[in-house]
């Protein structure tokens, strides 16, 4: 454990905080306002979907780089992640076409899922576990900070600048993110025993029941909550008839939602404990996906099933990352890169699923897969324990 000067560390977590939401927003901004982006590149919703759906597949390929946070040092990760993210911001700028927009979204998610282990990771090294769910819900701040931030931003630059205009100012953020993080990340030594097991930190983990079940529990969550976020704006505007102003605006309410979710995780997953807030969580998110059943069909009360539906939601991710931070605390970065692509895929299968799902049956069919995950997720959760 590297005992961190408060000071300059509380700076350094400002820094990732400010990174990871626009990191954040170039990944949620898809989901409100992909009707704008498929018209954008003339492409259907669909294929754009699907173009989302294959970018996330692709960036679980994240641990096979994120591992070099394990080799070469969390600086070393949290740069390369930031390189590839900015590179794909900025392919649109100059190629702002269908086939483009695909490459843009895999490596502004591989990049993500690179930059994103080497931090938690360096969390990790420095903060004892028992205050560690704390330190790490701030950073998941950045999450609810895309929403209530990021998106309402991007509707107001398509709005005056065109639909491109969010990919330059993500691109101009990327540039200063790397200047950022060669200013204030250190390059540390890299310990000699993670060293020694650099070719084995992938068994490490298929020989982890702990670990597996981990990942298994990450991807079903994450699932079932994208099974709604990918479909969410097209519902608000097909049943409600909210526009691209509004439909930000209710892409705020989920903000202030996870939040709520991630301040909620800072008060009491290190005095609950972690398994028990994750097991919470879960559990009013189960239950909440009866509401929209007796909202009587109203805005106010999509809104209100949204609100619940993402702080429950919010509370189960964020306790989880503390807890999967110290499975393996010898593989921590590689672990949680793998964590984070196991995520990547179940948020590929939700993007996938979620529109064939809506065109099927409607947001009904949505709403009842999203709560068959969560119920899974539920019963891998007491298998996922902690190393002592």
């Amino acid at each position: 454990m590297i005992e961190p000067r408060p000071h300059f560390f509380r700076l350094q977590i400002a820094a990732f905080l400010l990174i990871r939401t626009a990191i954040n927003t170039s990944i949620r901004m898809v989901g409100p306002f992909l009707l704008v982006f498929s018209r954008g590149v003339g492409a259907d919703m669909t294929s754009m979907a699907t173009a989302v759906s294959a970018s996330m597949a692709a960036s679980a390929l994240g641990p096979f780089l994120a591992e070099i946070a394990d080799r070469r040092g969390r600086r070393a990760g949290m740069l390369l992640g930031l390189v590839i993210f900015t590179a794909g911001v900025g392919l649109m700028l100059i190629w702002p076409a269908y086939l483009a927009f695909l490459i843009a979204l895999l490596l502004a998610s591989l990049g993500n899922n690179i930059f994103l282990p080497a931090v938690q990771a360096y969390v990790g090294d420095r903060v004892p576990y028992e205050k560690r769910g704390v330190t790490l819900s701030i950073l998941e701040i950045s999450w609810a900070g895309a929403f209530i931030i990021g998106v309402p931003l991007v509707g107001f630059l398509i709005s005056r600048a065109g639909w491109q205009s969010p990919f330059l100012t993500l691109f101009m953020m990327g540039l200063a993110s790397i200047a950022a993080v060669m200013r204030l990340v250190p390059t540390q030594p890299v310990n000699t025993k993670e060293e020694e097991i650099s070719g084995s930190r992938f068994k490490l983990i298929l020989k982890s029941p702990a670990a597996l079940f981990g990942l298994a529990m990450g991807f079903l969550v994450i699932a079932g909550n994208n099974l709604i976020s990918v479909i969410f704006g097209v519902w608000m505007e097909e049943a409600y008839g909210l526009k691209i102003a509004a439909i930000g605006a209710a892409a705020m309410v989920i903000g202030f939602a996870e939040l709520g979710g991630e301040g909620l995780v800072g008060l009491v997953v290190d005095r609950f404990g972690k398994r028990r807030t994750i097991a919470a969580g879960l559990i009013v998110n189960i239950l909440s996906a009866a509401l929209p059943f007796f909202m009587g069909g109203t805005v106010a009360g999509a809104l209100v099933w949204l609100f619940i539906f993402y702080l429950s939601f919010e509370v189960t991710l964020v306790a989880a990352l503390p807890l999967m931070t110290e499975v393996l605390p010898s593989a921590r970065a590689t672990l949680m890169a793998v964590f984070l692509a196991a995520s990547s895929l179940g948020m590929a299968a939700g993007v996938f699923c979620g529109p064939r799902l809506y065109s099927a049956g409607g947001f009904t069919f949505n709403v009842i897969a999203a709560m068959a995950a969560n119920v899974l997720g539920l019963v891998m959760l007491p298998r996922v324990r902690r190393t002592e």
